[in-house]
């Protein structure tokens, strides 16, 4: 199938319950509204909107646990989103993701880790990761000095933190970190300007990985690839 062929399917996530403040949940109603449909019809691409995952505003709800704020609203909401990623994924739809909650990645990553954890069940998916973020988003409800979930899903995504979090999806590592650019599965951090071995989750096994070596890249180099993406975009 050309690219050109498979439909793009926007999938609207109004969730601002990770972050520390309101105002991001307006995100995909935003991008309708500046004309994000018309814009992909113009490059000849098929789009189908499957409209937004209702998500309770957070002023009707009890934050819960301090060190993990509102996560069952976002656990319940990540599920969603995982099964509609895959479930387009499954029927030949590309989906896009419209949010700004950088929680809303844990339902991403997951439901196209399931898509093709269900094409070869019991092996870690190859996928890859770039991650466009001033921060690695790798805290853990221990290490995070706010309890904003929004700066946990890297870390769940890779197996640690919450139940409701890492098992989104499937139960278990939505893609091996430490694989080589060359297997297809790789995370790339661009942009990042601030990470601390001290406050987030680094497993012993991918220190040699963080202090440089590929596929993660960090500080001064992250930011030079970040131009040069930029350049050839």
């Amino acid at each position: 199938m050309k690219s050109k062929d498979q439909p793009v399917e926007l999938i609207g996530v109004p969730l601002d319950h990770g972050a520390g403040q309101r105002g991001v949940a307006m995100g995909p109603t935003a991008l309708r509204i500046a004309g994000l449909t018309k814009a992909l019809e113009r490059l000849e691409l098929n789009v189908i909107d499957g409209g937004d995952i209702a998500v309770p505003i957070p002023e009707l709800e009890k934050p819960g646990d301090p060190k993990a704020r509102y996560l069952e609203t976002i656990s319940q909401t990540c599920g969603q989103l995982s099964d509609r990623v895959k479930g387009a994924l499954d029927s030949g739809r590309l989906p896009l993701v419209l949010g700004g909650d950088h929680s809303v990645a844990v339902g991403t990553i997951s439901g196209v880790a399931s898509h093709y954890n269900s094409q070869n069940p019991g092996s870690i998916p190859k996928i890859g990761v770039l991650w466009l973020d001033a921060h690695a988003d790798l805290n853990t409800p221990d290490t995070s000095p706010t309890g904003n979930v929004h700066g946990m899903p890297l870390a769940c995504l890779l197996g640690n933190g919450p139940r409701e979090l890492t098992e989104v999806g499937y139960a278990g590592t939505s893609w091996n970190p430490t694989a080589s650019c060359r297997s297809g599965s790789a995370i790339w951090i661009l942009g990042n300007v601030e990470i601390s071995a001290k406050t987030i989750f680094v497993p012993t096994r991918w220190k040699t990985s963080i202090a440089g070596a590929c596929p993660w890249c960090w500080r001064k180099r992250s930011l030079m690839l970040l131009r040069t993406a930029i350049t050839f975009m």
